[in-house]
């Protein structure tokens, strides 16, 4: 009897010690992620304002080069100098976003697959959390993109795209619509038109479309899904931003949250 007391009492131990270890590890996790994202969010500040006149002088003549028709940017191969100076931290740093009535204001990446930054952060150091990062077919160059799209953990420490779920709520849809989305040529404001649970058989990711039809197919399926009305027109003219994390709601490991928003340059 004593014998198996104690094998119990060794048992207990070990698995207090274990489970002690894990959420010591995972705490270390979040506070180290928070620490390196606080600092991106610094030096992007930093540099967005001290290139604020070199920024506009950009954009003038990108516009100016743009006016002349889409072809005529083909060529362009200069980035916004506020990203030219992110590129000492990480080549691959495509663009920044920020969502009203969130604390999303982070870094976005982009790998050569969707896997690379699921668990990198924009160091290229592993990490639970990952990076907010960009599809790999979309190409912030390029601007013929109908759907460009973002993906990110749902962090229970409430960081990278936890919050989006904030637009489960009614009032804070209509009253949080704005997103800020700057990529390394272009900067621009996104309206937010539509919010839903899904799965992944439903294909939101769609990037590219060989018709017009199947663009507008598209739309219509987000309309149909939203949990909300909008009263934002969104029509085949128009370019999307597609944010989505992970949703437990429909399915423990295909089911996500997606919010969609109408870009406007």
């Amino acid at each position: 009897m004593k014998r198996s007391t104690k094998i119990i009492t060794y048992v207990s131990a070990v698995i207090f010690l274990f489970s002690a270890f894990q959420l010591t590890r995972i705490g270390y996790d979040y506070a180290n992620n928070r620490t390196i994202l606080a600092h991106a969010q610094d030096v992007f500040e930093r540099l967005t304002e001290t290139h604020e006149d070199e920024d506009v002088a950009y954009l003038n003549e990108r516009e100016t080069v743009r006016a002349l028709g889409g072809e005529a940017l083909d060529d362009w191969n200069r980035v916004r100098p506020q990203f030219e100076s992110l590129y000492a931290l990480n080549e691959e740093i495509v663009g920044w976003i920020k969502v009203d009535g969130t604390p999303i204001d982070y870094p976005v990446l982009q790998g050569v697959d969707n896997d690379y930054y699921l668990y990198r952060n924009y160091k290229g150091q592993q990490s639970n959390a990952g990076s907010i990062f960009m599809d790999f077919r979309n190409d912030v160059k390029r601007a013929s993109d109908k759907n460009t799209v973002l993906y990110g953990h749902r962090m229970k420490d409430e960081t990278m795209f936890y919050t989006l779920t904030r637009f489960m709520d009614e009032t804070f849809f209509n009253e949080n619509r704005q997103i800020q989305w700057d990529t390394a040529y272009d900067t621009f404001d996104a309206e937010i038109f539509a919010v839903y649970q899904t799965t992944t058989d439903v294909d939101y990711i769609a990037t590219d479309f060989e018709t017009e039809a199947d663009y507008a197919t598209l739309l219509e399926t987000i309309k149909e899904q939203s949990i909300f009305d909008s009263p934002i027109d969104v029509t085949t003219d128009d370019r999307i931003l597609t944010l989505s994390t992970c949703d437990y709601t429909l399915d423990p490991t295909e089911g996500r949250f997606v919010v969609h928003a109408k870009l406007i340059e």
